[in-house]
């Protein structure tokens, strides 16, 4: 058994977790718990500000430690991270969309009035069963396809462009980097332009529900916006079921259910309907506006990238390694195993599968 080290620093500064006194916490493995690690919270200044520089440290000195603020193990070091999402079996993906803060009972007694039944998606299912989908699901996603979308996203960005340029400023996330990926994603899907405002109110809604911590009563009110996004995520799904002839990834997919209902069940179709709107903005307006933040802060690379257009795809994939949208994702071990030189605990039956629970400590 692997113990932690309670180092207080590192060659490139000081851990900006620092606690008030020394930690006598221990892992779910009995191991202590660093000063450090006791005091790492992701909700916190410095890693909502810039996740890579407030995990420096731990890179350094602590790569995978328990956090007992989160009761999480956090794997922070490329190499790791990348060994666990590729063994989906042991590390399996079932609480990717588990709640990071527990819902009171009155949340759940509002989001049951909604009918709100969130089931497996994409990036939350084990293995068949993920595989059997995708291969259905995923055509429209192939490379050749997407770039038949390149036409009109362009117009779409010029059409935003032109109704600021002659100002010559502009607040490009409230103008631009919030608008545009929810139009470009409700395009993609097939959803009618008429159904994105209510849409747009409530998307937001689905990530402080999963990832935020909220107050108890601030729950309440995102378990009413929630549960008005399912139903009109719902709704829509609906009509377009009454009539799966339109174009677009859901109608895709409802078509493939119509063929093969035991690979895709109307469950998976109601639970993508909402979480894959989401993914989609969330993710995408994220990803662009941390992008432009970076290549702004750094005026020697955009000022190359606008005299030599051919380095943006460079710049993109450059943007995506040092500033994503998604800075972290999460992982339950299914066996006993290690990563680096920690071990995990299995904890397949510690966790609440209805998908509503506190996260136990076994998860990543």
């Amino acid at each position: 058994m692997a113990s932690v080290s309670h180092r207080s620093g590192s060659a490139s500064g000081e851990c900006p977790f620092q606690p008030p006194q020394a930690s006598v916490s221990l892992s779910p493995t009995g191991c202590p718990v660093s000063p450090e690690a006791a005091e790492f919270d992701p909700f916190d200044a410095p890693y909502q500000l810039d996740p890579a520089e407030a995990l420096r440290w731990f890179r350094e000195q602590e790569p995978v430690f328990y956090s007992p603020k989160l009761d999480y193990w956090v794997v922070s070091r490329y190499e790791d991270v990348k060994a666990v999402f590729r063994d989906n079996v042991t590390f399996s993906p079932s609480i990717a969309l588990e709640k990071l803060t527990p819902a009171p009972p009155e949340a759940m007694k509002i989001l049951e009035g909604y009918g709100f039944a969130m089931r497996r998606t994409m990036v939350n299912e084990d293995e068949p069963d993920h595989m059997e989908r995708r291969r259905l699901l995923m055509e429209a996603f192939l490379p050749e396809n997407l770039v038949k979308h390149e036409a009109w996203v362009r117009e779409l960005v010029r059409d935003y462009m032109d109704r600021f340029i002659d100002k010559g400023r502009a607040d490009l996330v409230g103008e631009m980097f919030r608008e545009i990926p929810m139009t470009v994603a409700l395009r993609f899907l097939g959803v009618p332009n008429e159904d994105a405002k209510e849409l747009r109110k409530f998307s937001v809604a689905h990530t402080l529900n999963t990832w935020g911590r909220p107050s108890p009563e601030q729950q309440l009110q995102i378990a009413e916006d929630v549960g008005q996004f399912w139903k009109t995520a719902q709704t829509i799904l609906d009509r377009m079921c009454a009539d799966p002839s339109g174009e677009g990834w859901m109608y895709d997919s409802i078509r493939m259910h119509n063929r093969h209902p035991d690979i895709v069940p109307e469950s998976y179709l109601r639970s993508m309907m909402m979480a894959i709107l989401v993914a989609a903005h969330e993710t995408t307006a994220f990803a662009t506006t941390n992008a432009f933040r970076t290549l702004l802060s750094n005026r020697e690379s955009w000022n190359d990238i606008c005299e030599n257009p051919a380095l943006i795809p460079s710049a993109i994939e450059e943007c995506l390694r040092a500033a994503g949208s998604v800075v972290a994702w999460r992982r339950i071990a299914t066996e006993d195993t290690l990563v680096g030189d920690k071990k995990i605990p299995k904890g397949g039956e510690a966790v609440n599968r209805a998908g509503v629970g506190q996260p136990r400590s076994e998860t990543l």
